[in-house]
């Protein structure tokens, strides 16, 4: 499925999420202990990595005190985004391209193993919620919430007020190929 509009909206998306996810402070830690610009917590990060090395991506693990290296931080945190968003994917073939990308933001958040995104619904855990919703209004420029129970999947669009859209054409930090 095509998500992004070219290679400059891809890089709108996860600049959005690395504000969202640290507000690109590369020190950042969570208290439930996720660490670097892409918030990554342990667990996480080691199968990611032992994933990229699988692969060849990478040669060598990376400790997770390397989650604090911007460019480690940035690779761990899209391979773990690019292994939910084709999660969802194969869970939800029928579903609708933002359908299935809203689902890999909750599924980044909250786990993909949450048991209301394996029904294809984002959990009414707030937090979750609100980072979806953020990432998305900052990422297409306009506002939209989240709205009703966790059995209900649903998104509105405010279309009367769009917000800007954020300048990231100097973010702090950077990979190549964003």
């Amino acid at each position: 499925k095509n998500y992004f509009a070219g290679q400059a909206d891809y890089r709108n998306f996860i600049l959005a999420m690395m504000r969202q996810e640290s507000g690109f402070n590369p020190l950042a830690e969570s208290p439930k202990g996720a660490r670097g610009v892409m918030q990554v917590i342990r667990p996480t990060w080691n199968n990611t990595v032992g994933n990229l090395v699988e692969k060849g991506a990478i040669t060598e693990r990376w400790d997770f005190d390397s989650a604090f290296d911007v460019a480690r931080s940035m690779t761990v945190g899209l391979e773990y985004f690019a292994e939910v968003l084709k999660l969802n994917e194969e869970r939800f073939p029928r579903e609708s391209p933002e359908k299935i990308l809203m689902l890999a933001l909750a599924s980044y958040n909250a786990g993909p193993q949450q048991p209301i995104i394996l029904h294809g619904r984002i959990p009414s855990i707030q937090e979750t919620r609100e980072y979806v919703a953020s990432i998305w209004n900052a990422w297409k420029g306009e506002e939209i919430s989240i709205i009703g129970p966790s059995e209900a999947f649903a998104f509105t669009k405010k279309t009367a007020a769009p917000k800007k859209q954020l300048d990231y054409s100097n973010p702090p930090t950077s990979l190549k190929e964003l």
